[in-house]
């Protein structure tokens, strides 16, 4: 139980409003409401009288707030790189995070979404439903392509330049101030649920995602016009890529709003022994992306057949998570130097 819990439990005990335990305490009735939702703490001098009020030790309000101990705090301390992370600090970083996680989730969206104009245009010429020439067609899509990758591109920036006031919390290791892990481990709670349904409804997503495709060569299997197979078979794909690119904002969103929980708390691969490793992983991971763009865009422009170069992004997908894979069963040279 927190701290915030434990105020109200005793308050409620005692028969007490919030307006007569501020009475007690010589402060407002917004600050007892503050202390009870987590959103701030009371400072130790209101610690000690909400103890003698109480009739419990400071001991029992405090002991769940404090620190993990997995690292005596006064030897973090001595250590380098370690910053003692306040709350005013750790609220502003989640807060940002939950502002900017949408804007990332919708850069990577348009990333996925960028060769569906294309398809849709070239689907439409070959069946004849609009009056311009393979080549116009051609030209109109690259050019919405290229416009998506540019917003999405965009968007990565201003992200990155919000979050960049906040890559100690990814860098160095952290003590969180009196009270802070509390109040972090009560909103990743709540925030729990979310993102436990978001990831299960774009797992499934992922899964169902070749179903139109499926179903649209079935159809095709059954026809026998050749130009509207064709654009069959494209709507297929560009369904496909709808249904993934939904799916992926899904995944980018919770996943990036659960990281800066993890971040904070020190947990999972932000722990003390991963972060040198998860620092090398995104840059290899970064030159990785930008290369498969690269082969991506040469490869299309070389050959116009964009209804076919679309493949090289799903066979890229599987071949970064088993990239992803090897890398985690490299140590880290940091992590090897200091031991």
């Amino acid at each position: 139980m927190i701290l915030a819990d434990k105020i109200m439990n005793l308050r409620k005990q005692n028969g007490w409003s919030q307006e007569e335990l501020a009475d007690k305490l010589d402060i407002s009735r917004q600050s007892v409401s503050k202390w009870e939702s987590g959103t701030s703490i009371p400072d130790l001098d209101k610690v000690l009288k909400l103890s003698n009020l109480f009739g419990v030790s400071t001991d029992y309000l405090l002991r769940d707030e404090m620190e993990d101990t997995a690292y005596n705090e006064m030897e973090l301390q001595e250590e380098n790189g370690v910053y003692r992370v306040s709350l005013e600090e750790a609220n502003d970083a989640i807060d940002n995070k939950k502002r900017t996680s949408v804007w990332m989730a919708l850069a990577t969206m348009m990333c996925v979404l960028c060769p569906t104009p294309l398809l849709f245009l070239l689907g439409l010429q070959t069946t004849g439903k609009i009056g311009i020439s393979e080549g116009t067609a051609a030209m109109i899509g690259v050019m919405l392509l290229l416009l998506l990758v540019a917003i999405g591109v965009a968007l990565f920036i201003v992200v990155d330049s919000f979050n960049k006031k906040y890559d100690y919390l990814n860098n160095e290791m952290l003590i969180l101030s009196y009270g802070v892990r509390g109040i972090v481990e009560k909103e990743k709670s709540e925030f729990n649920l979310k993102y436990v349904v978001c990831t299960a409804i774009a797992t499934v997503m992922c899964i169902l995602a070749v179903v139109p495709l499926f179903a649209m060569i079935a159809v095709v299997e059954a026809g026998s016009n050749a130009y509207e197979d064709d654009f069959l078979i494209l709507l297929g794909v560009v369904i496909m890529l709808l249904l993934v690119a939904v799916a992926v904002f899904l995944f980018v969103w919770v996943n990036s709003v659960q990281g800066i929980f993890n971040q904070l708390l020190q947990v999972g691969e932000y722990t003390r022994k991963n972060k040198s490793v998860k620092t090398r992983n995104e840059a290899i991971s970064s030159i990785y992306w930008t290369l498969v763009t690269a082969i991506y865009l040469g490869v299309s422009f070389l050959t116009m057949k964009w209804h076919i170069t679309w493949i090289i992004w799903p066979v890229a997908g599987v071949a970064s998570a088993i990239l992803d894979a090897i890398l985690k069963l490299i140590p880290g040279g940091g992590e090897s130097n200091q031991q």
